[in-house]
Parts: C-alpha cells; sequence; structure tokens
C-alpha cells in the first residue's frame, strides 16, 4: 500500500442527511459525507435539521485500488444499493436489496469488461478504510455488510 506524505483529511458527517447537492468549483475544507438515517426529506427541510458531526480520517490508512475480483465488484455493488436507494422498513426488505445489489453486480461485471451497450470499458475503484477509522458509523455500515460476508 502507497503511504501518503499529507495530513489527515477533515470529513464533516451530518447525521441527518441533506438531497441537496452543490457543486463548486473552489476547493472546500471538509468533504460531506451523507450519513442515511431517516427517509429523504425536501432540501429546504433537511438542511435546516442537520447537524455536522466532525471525523478526521488519516489518509494514510485510505488505500484507493480499482476491483480486480468479483468479491470486490459485489462489495462495490451492495454499496451502491446501500448508497442509491431508500428503504421503507418492510418484510422481505432484505430480499429486495439483495435482488438490487445481484442487478447492480451483473451490470458492472458488463462495464467493466466493456459489454455493455452504450458504455465503454471502465473501471471500478474502490476506496477502503480500516474500521477502527470510522468508529461511530461502523454500526451503520455493518447491516450493509452482511451480504458481502458470503463472497469473502
Amino acid at each position: 500500500m502507497a503511504v501518503l506524505a499529507t495530513p489527515p483529511l477533515p470529513i464533516s458527517l451530518p447525521s441527518i442527511p441533506s438531497t441537496a447537492t452543490s457543486f463548486n468549483s473552489r476547493p472546500q475544507p471538509t468533504t460531506s459525507v451523507p450519513v442515511r438515517s431517516t427517509p429523504r426529506r425536501s432540501a429546504a427541510a433537511a438542511s435546516q435539521l442537520c447537524t455536522h458531526e466532525n471525523l478526521t480520517i488519516d489518509k494514510s490508512s485510505l488505500n484507493v485500488a480499482v476491483a480486480n475480483s468479483e468479491g470486490e465488484l459485489w462489495a462495490a455493488s451492495c454499496l451502491r444499493v446501500r448508497s442509491f436507494y431508500s428503504f421503507q422498513p418492510s418484510f422481505g426488505i432484505e430480499d429486495h436489496k439483495r435482488y438490487l445489489a445481484e442487478r447492480e453486480f451483473e451490470a458492472l461485471k458488463e462495464r467493466v469488461a466493456g459489454k455493455r451497450v452504450g458504455f465503454g470499458k471502465v473501471s471500478c475503484i474502490n476506496a477502503t478504510l480500516p474500521v477502527s477509522q470510522l468508529s461511530g458509523l461502523s454500526d451503520d455500515l455493518c447491516s450493509a455488510c452482511k451480504m458481502m460476508e458470503k463472497i469473502e
């Protein structure tokens, strides 16, 4: 693993995510990482309720690599489902999440192989951190990791 000679990266973690996204050309000192704990709300309401907790991540612990194995592609697919879909608690939700992850996985494999119509060949880049770097978030991530345990 390459060691970066830069100071730790500060990250601002909201306790209630905002659905508003702004793109600013000026570099910002913090990066906002949404932590979904409630259903989506309107952008105005979410920004009024959002409180931030700062977490500093040591960049030397960050491992960025191209996903080469099916296990790494599966992990990326599971995290895409967790990140881009909102789920209401209901019976059979884990089966539905698994179904969506399987669809994401097949689509990602096609794109990486260059077989997906309308897409050139792509690479899947995964960035990983030790769980110790995410202390408060590890419990939240554990439910998403249940499906990945079978692959490893």
